[in-house]
């Protein structure tokens, strides 16, 4: 147990309501539908930070056996949430608007104490009753805002108004346990405990100039003048922690406002003035997000000049070595790209969005075989995503691979939960001729095994 994180006993009823099985089920159907509905943030280096960082406050909290996942949703509001089964999402609107690391830990970490003090399972009693899938669906809708017709159906539209005043109503509730709990995670975690209500205080002033237009987060996480005074008095009978600014941090907001402006110009400028009038981290973010937007603009020499210069300043910084790499993929420098690919996985041996771009373009170079052997090998160190997979059923069928290839496709419907569509690639595997003993065994009993999973979803929808 993390010292000084003392999670009290709540006398609730929460497990009666879900099982930790079913929690984590929940979760998990939320992630699909999230992932079909294209509201996940594609970007492996943004999420892999926001991963670090939960991970760097989880490993400081009694969290027993619940495992925790961290997921970017693409959305600009700004918003964070946790679901069932330990599923917390942060939208890139709050890694937007957060001044510093500091701010955004402080909101993962009381995400997180809303996880372990059972605050879900009571909150969402509404959907109790409901089937799994129907009860992600509802979630779904009640954390992003709205009855998303991708994310919902026209059954739980009646119940999601209804039960998201229930949930903020609740919230009140348990809001004040959250900031007890995650302040003093956030202050093991080497994180300044201030940091907390200073992210409070800083909405509650923006909220002044919102009129009705109440950012996300506050619509979920009302903030009062008690619970803030509260807030500041906790954070202040812990030690003050001079933080260092984290370059990661703004690096990965940098990522976030270069890839949703629309006006890149308007933005490059912003930037600009930010990379002349400031300093050290800010100064080199600033920098990044110039050259992130050259390359957005097409601006190929530029962008690449402004890359080297910062990669001249920190040649082992991996955003840099990514950057590059991209740069010279969109000057269908393909030598040169897989050159820096190679080097920095040297580096970082593992790092999955280098692993992903480079077996990208090892295809894009016609070299599917190589791809195919580097994925293999890849995977054996790691869970694949519904994306690897996806990428490694490409590789196997152009290098010749058929039946691989339709077992890598079906493991990536599997894991999107088109279970229908993940069956017949693995009857389309079967039927590749000269299969060998073993693989068609080993296809026949994931395609069994899958078709369990099929049914038991229908007989919990």
């Amino acid at each position: 147990m993390a010292a000084g994180v003392q999670l009290p006993e709540m006398g609730s009823t929460a497990g009666s309501i879900w099982s930790a099985h079913e929690q984590e089920r929940i979760g998990k159907e939320l992630m699909r539908r999230l992932q079909q509905a294209g509201k996940l943030l594609e970007d492996p280096l943004i999420t892999e930070y926001v991963e670090a960082v939960g991970a760097r406050l989880v490993g400081s909290a009694d969290v027993l056996d619940q495992p925790f996942t961290f997921f970017v949703v693409d959305d600009p509001s700004i918003n964070a949430f946790a679901a069932p089964g330990g599923y917390i999402g942060v939208h890139t609107g709050l890694i937007a608007a957060a001044q510093d690391e500091g701010e955004m830990a402080a909101v993962l970490a009381h995400e997180i104490a809303h996880v372990t003090q059972n605050h879900l399972a009571r909150a969402y009693e509404d959907a109790s009753s409901m089937s799994l899938p129907a009860a992600a669906a509802l979630l779904g809708a009640i954390l992003l805002g709205g009855a998303d017709a991708q994310l919902g159906s026209a059954a739980i539209a009646g119940v999601a108004a209804g039960t998201v005043q229930r949930q903020i109503n609740f919230t009140r509730d348990n809001e004040r346990e959250a900031d007890r709990i995650g302040i003093q995670i956030l202050a093991n975690a080497g994180f300044d405990p201030g940091d907390m209500p200073e992210f409070f205080e800083r909405m509650q002033r923006a909220s002044r100039y919102y009129g009705t237009q109440l950012p996300s987060y506050l619509l979920t996480h009302p903030v009062t003048t008690d619970r803030l005074a509260e807030a500041r008095d906790r954070a202040s009978s812990l030690p003050v922690r001079q933080q260092v600014l984290a370059l990661e941090f703004h690096l990965a907001q940098a990522r976030v406002v270069a890839r949703a402006a629309e006006d890149l110009d308007a933005t490059y400028q912003q930037f600009h003035k930010m990379s002349t009038e400031s300093q050290g981290v800010v100064r080199d973010a600033a920098r990044y997000g110039e050259a992130l937007l050259l390359l957005r603009a097409k601006r190929i020499p530029a962008a690449r000049e402004a890359a080297l210069a910062l990669q001249r300043e920190e040649p082992d910084r991996l955003a840099y070595r990514l950057l590059l790499a991209d740069i010279e993929v969109a000057a269908s420098q393909w030598k040169e790209a897989l050159t820096i690919y190679a080097d920095a996985l040297r580096l970082f041996p593992g790092n999955y969005p280098l692993a992903l771009g480079y077996a990208t373009t090892l295809m894009q170079t016609d070299q599917a075989a190589k791809a195919r052997e580097f994925l293999q090998e890849y995977m054996r160190g790691r869970a694949p995503d519904a994306e690897l997979y996806r990428l490694a059923a490409r590789a196997s069928g152009e290098a010749g691979r058929v039946a691989e290839a339709h077992g890598y496709l079906a493991e990536s419907f599997h894991q999107l939960g088109h279970y229908g569509e993940a069956i017949r690639q693995l009857e389309l595997a079967l039927k590749v001729h000269d299969l060998d003993l073993y693989t068609r065994a080993r296809l026949e009993s994931r395609r069994n095994e899958m078709r369990t999973d099929m049914k038991r979803e229908k007989a919990e929808s």
